[in-house]
C-alpha cells in the first residue's frame, strides 16, 4: 500500500481528490494558527484534553522547540530518517526505507512538497 502525504490511502486520493486537498488545507490552517497563537491553542489543548491549564504550560512550549511539533503537511526528511533507523534498530526493517515509493506528494501544495 502507497501512503499519500501520511494520511489516506491511494484509493480514497482517487475517488475523492478535492475532499483530500480540502483536509489538507485545512490541517495547514490549523498548524499556522496554532504557531501563531501559542498562548491560545496552549488553552485549547488544556481544554480538549481536559487537563490543567497550569500543567500544560510546563510542557507545551517545549513542541515549539527545534523544528516545532506540528507540521502544516510537508515531510520533513531528516524526521523520516529518523524514522527509518528507528524501525531499524528495532528489527522492524533490514534496510532503509524507500520514502519516495512510499509517499506521493501529489496532493500536497507546490510550497509544501520536497525532496525527500
Amino acid at each position: 500500500m502507497t501512503w499519500l502525504v501520511g494520511i489516506t490511502t491511494r484509493e480514497f486520493a482517487a475517488k475523492n481528490p478535492e475532499l483530500l486537498r480540502k483536509l489538507i488545507a485545512i490541517h495547514r490552517r490549523g498548524a499556522d494558527y496554532i504557531y501563531q497563537n501559542r498562548d491560545d491553542a496552549m488553552r485549547i489543548y488544556a481544554k480538549v484534553w481536559q487537563q490543567d491549564p497550569k500543567q500544560v504550560a510546563t510542557y507545551f512550549p517545549k513542541y515549539f522547540g527545534y523544528d516545532g511539533e506540528w507540521t502544516r503537511g510537508e515531510f520533513e526528511p531528516s524526521g523520516l530518517q529518523k524514522m527509518s533507523e528507528g524501525l531499524q534498530l528495532v528489527g522492524e526493517l533490514d534496510q532503509p526505507v524507500d520514502w519516495n515509493a512510499m509517499i506521493d506528494q501529489q496532493f500536497l501544495p507546490k510550497d509544501l512538497q520536497r525532496p525527500l
